[in-house]
């Protein structure tokens, strides 16, 4: 397979592991199967990519390092991809480019569509949007949220 081919074999990966059938289509998020896409389509960007997203945890907000990491993702593809070797061909830019794009926005639309937990019933919908954009959770407390009980985790 060429490419471009890679990657979107690496998106239905994504999708698969994000909506499982076999889970109801409600399951993880991607994270680390996006991850591994991008390490396996673009080794140097996406080992520089994931260190960017680890700087960011230690600083304990890893999900914005990987929102900032996927928003960007796009971009390095379109302006690094002949410097890093991702596209061997100049006419491969544009495809991998546009996978790419189609990867971000997966990412993001699992992140914003996920149920409503327990713990946000108060929330408004705004603000559910943007923790769920900015931190990958309902709430802005990440303490309460991660110390939140397991029934609770079941239905987040």
């Amino acid at each position: 397979l060429d490419i471009a081919q890679q990657a979107a074999a690496g998106l239905a990966a994504i999708m698969g592991h994000n909506w499982s059938v076999f889970l109801g289509f409600n399951s993880g998020r991607g994270g680390l199967t996006l991850a591994g896409v991008i390490i396996s389509v673009a080794p140097l960007l996406g080992l520089s990519l994931l260190v960017f997203a680890l700087i960011f945890g230690l600083f304990r907000n890893l999900a914005l390092g990987m929102l900032l990491g996927v928003i960007a993702l796009p971009f390095c593809i379109w302006f690094l991809s002949q410097p890093l070797g991702v596209a061997r061909q100049p006419e491969d830019v544009l495809p991998l480019t546009l996978v790419f794009i189609a990867i971000s926005l997966v990412t993001i639309i699992r992140r914003l569509t996920v149920p409503r937990s327990e713990m946000a019933t108060d929330v408004s919908t705004r603000e559910l949007m943007f923790n769920r954009f900015l931190f990958d959770r309902d709430i802005r407390n990440r303490d309460a949220w991660i110390h939140r009980r397991p029934e609770d985790k079941g239905k987040a």
